[in-house]
């Protein structure tokens, strides 16, 4: 099929199914998600810098907190937007983000300080030109349960049904959907230092977001235990993950 590339080869020691990969550079990434949660919780504004590092990006306050949520997406399948969708291996994933502004221009957006993945493939993924991705995520749930540990238990969340507060950021599931969808534009550390990876995550259809009301828990991050504010579940969607370069430290392309 991929009759003129090299071809990467990878064994997966759990199934022993050996992937080939063709190396082309990939710049979109499709995935067909069973499950996307979201956990918010709130950070003091003070501590903005402590998990934000790139200088061009400000604080996008929620009730004068900064918003920081662990995104965990339980994928299908997942592959290049140049490759049939259905060859890519299912896994788990899970990032920190932080919800900022582009301080040159006030637009909304999203810093993305770890990615983690239980996926075979997270070794590869930057020699095709995508931010590195962390492997070793552990998903302790399953379909419908949310509980994972990764970096040595520095990252975990735990969130269950029971008796929990509602949300004192967002009143319901359409106002975070609403914020959400203002900044599908995210920033992360680059491949080399002083430059960050621009990305831009988009919902490929209709977005069902629901609030789990009365779910509770915690999210242990590196800045320390965070309290859940809310938690939030889309299921059966399609999402599209588009690369645009890297920028340095004025935010302008490198």
């Amino acid at each position: 099929m991929f009759l003129t590339d090299d071809l990467l080869h990878l064994d997966d020691p759990d199934t022993h199914q050996v992937w080939r990969i063709p190396l082309r550079q990939i710049t979109a990434v499709d995935a067909d998600v069973s499950e996307r949660w979201m956990v918010n919780t709130r950070i003091h504004v003070r501590r903005f810098r402590e998990l934000v590092t790139a200088p061009f990006l400000e604080p996008r306050l929620v009730e004068d907190s900064v918003l920081l949520s662990l995104c965990a997406t339980r994928i299908r399948h997942a592959a290049p937007t140049w490759a049939p969708l259905a060859l890519g291996p299912p896994s788990m994933n899970c990032t920190l983000r932080v919800a900022c502004r582009d301080a040159r221009n006030g637009r909304p957006c999203v810093w993305v300080a770890e990615r983690f993945t239980d996926s075979v493939l997270a070794p590869t993924l930057a020699r095709f030109g995508f931010p590195p991705v962390s492997g070793g995520l552990i998903d302790h749930g399953g379909s419908g349960r949310l509980e994972l540990t990764a970096n040595d238990g520095l990252v975990r969340v735990h969130v269950r049904p029971g008796r929990g507060p509602s949300s004192e950021l967002f009143h319901d599931a359409a106002a975070v959907a609403s914020f959400t969808a203002a900044g599908v534009r995210s920033y992360t550390p680059g491949c080399t230092a002083g430059r960050w990876a621009v990305i831009d995550v988009e919902q490929r259809g209709v977005d069902n977001i629901a609030q789990l009301e009365g779910w509770e828990g915690w999210l242990r991050t590196p800045w320390g235990d965070c309290t859940v504010d809310g938690v939030y579940l889309t299921r059966d969607a399609l999402y599209r993950w588009t690369k645009h370069g890297e920028v340095d430290d004025r935010g302008e392309p490198c």
